[in-house]
């Protein structure tokens, strides 16, 4: 827009150039009538030069005003991305945490579960079942790992009477 303004312009002043030039000749040829033909060509073309250069200021207000707004929506349309990049890395990380507790809560269930294996394995007087486990957690606060030994200690705890129903 702002090179259309521009050849608009210099357009209107060459024309009032080139009439300038014309009403020049024509007095120095002391015709008359053709230095009135051109004073009016050059009143024209004056007046149209005057025209364009006031539709080219009111035109680069324009231009201005809708590059300024233009830069205020690139920024906000900036904000809104990082605020939307924000988002999607909050709801993964609750979605991590909510797999995570899942994780870990099952985890404790194959505690009991394997607890349970150990004591009756033992019992038995054997029990190396569960020699290379390693199972990790998750949790933030005591992320470990589930080992034979864990399944040991929680074995301790674990009433066969009930277990195997005497």
């Amino acid at each position: 827009m702002r090179t259309e303004i521009a050849e608009h312009l210099d357009a209107a002043e060459r024309a009032a150039e080139q009439a300038a030039t014309e009403y020049v000749a024509a007095a120095a040829q002391s015709d008359e009538r053709a230095e009135a033909l051109a004073q009016s060509k050059l009143d024209k073309a004056n007046e149209a030069a005057e025209a364009a250069q006031r539709k080219a200021a009111r035109q680069s207000a324009l231009v201005a005003a809708m590059e300024s707004e233009l830069a205020a929506i690139d920024g906000r349309r900036e904000v809104e991305r990082q605020r939307l990049s924000e988002a999607n890395s909050q709801r993964l990380e609750a979605h991590t945490l909510k797999v995570q507790a899942e994780w870990d809560a099952a985890a404790e269930s194959l505690v009991k579960l394997g607890a349970k294996l150990v004591a009756l394995e033992s019992a038995k007087g054997s029990g190396r079942t569960m020699r290379n486990l390693c199972l990790p957690l998750t949790n933030k606060l005591g992320a470990g790992r589930i080992n034979e030994n864990t399944l040991r200690t929680a074995a301790e705890g674990v009433d066969l009477s009930a277990l195997i129903g005497n």
